[in-house]
């Protein structure tokens, strides 16, 4: 192109679109492996990026996959999240339910969780804390696994949830979850009871439809909405949009990766951004 161009986020931000390589540029995952290769979900498949002389470069995935256990999983519709937790077990999130691997008779097989956890309801997300409890989101509430027991968490009655709710822990092992009411929400449990700690909104956040609720290594909280990411880094906030070098303001839901060396990994419906 003639004229004069500026760079933006030069020196803080590398992007990959499908002009460099990616088959889809809406991602929805984001995950290293133990060979340092980065695995991407996209709308239209998984895909590998690798390190090589020229840089990261995607890669197409060929995949020795039991296809038949995959589509019978698959078959479960809409998977949001496959969350594997300090014991090694998994745990999937579906619209058909919250499922487990049970591994207990030899052969691996899924399960359902007991009738506490409401098995009729959608499950969208999972978190755990320091003390191993597990938080499961679902369009009919917040649901708590610890020590072998289901409990329902009783979230205040001002607070509107939102289809596909994220959930993230803080630092200070305090939880933020998304919803419609406030856009976002941060709270501490005593026992099964919700203690409000923070809400947070337009204008703190640059969009009150928030699609990703994700916490880095560092314990800063990031929330990608459809215009950026803001960050909270324990003390205040900052928005990070295309004026910064991110590759597009949509951010999708899941898709942050966060790295031993403080930087993270972004997926938007128009590419992959990394600072």
């Amino acid at each position: 192109k003639v004229g004069l161009q500026r760079w933006l986020g030069y020196n803080d931000w590398e992007s990959w679109t499908t002009d460099d390589g990616l088959k889809n540029g809406t991602l929805w995952a984001v995950l290293r492996d133990d060979k340092n290769d980065l695995w991407l979900g996209t709308e239209s498949g998984l895909e590998r990026m690798r390190n090589g002389v020229h840089g990261l470069r995607p890669l197409t995935a060929e995949l020795k996959l039991p296809l038949r256990r995959v589509q019978a999983i698959a078959n479960e519709r809409n998977i949001y999240q496959i969350f594997v937790d300090q014991s090694g077990r998994v745990w999937i999130l579906s619209d058909n339910g919250l499922f487990f691997v049970n591994r207990d008779q030899g052969r691996p097989s899924l399960q359902r969780p007991p009738s506490e956890a409401d098995p009729q309801a959608r499950f969208f997300r999972a978190v755990q804390d320091a003390t191993g409890a597990i938080l499961f989101t679902s369009d009919r509430g917040i649901f708590r696994f610890e020590g072998g027991r289901w409990s329902r968490i009783k979230l205040p009655s001002f607070y509107r949830s939102c289809y596909n709710a994220q959930i993230a822990l803080g630092k200070d092992n305090s939880f933020w979850i998304s919803g419609t009411s406030p856009p976002l929400l941060r709270f501490r449990l005593n026992n099964t009871e919700a203690i409000v700690l923070d809400q947070v909104s337009v204008p703190t956040l640059a969009s009150g439809n928030v699609y990703l609720v994700a916490s880095d290594l560092r314990g800063w909280i990031w929330a990608g909405t459809d215009t950026g990411v803001d960050v909270f880094n324990g003390s205040e906030w900052r928005h990070i949009g295309q004026e910064d070098g991110l590759i597009w303001n949509d951010i999708d839901t899941g898709a942050l990766l966060s790295e031993q060396d403080g930087s993270v990994w972004i997926g938007t419906s128009a590419g992959l951004s990394h600072d």
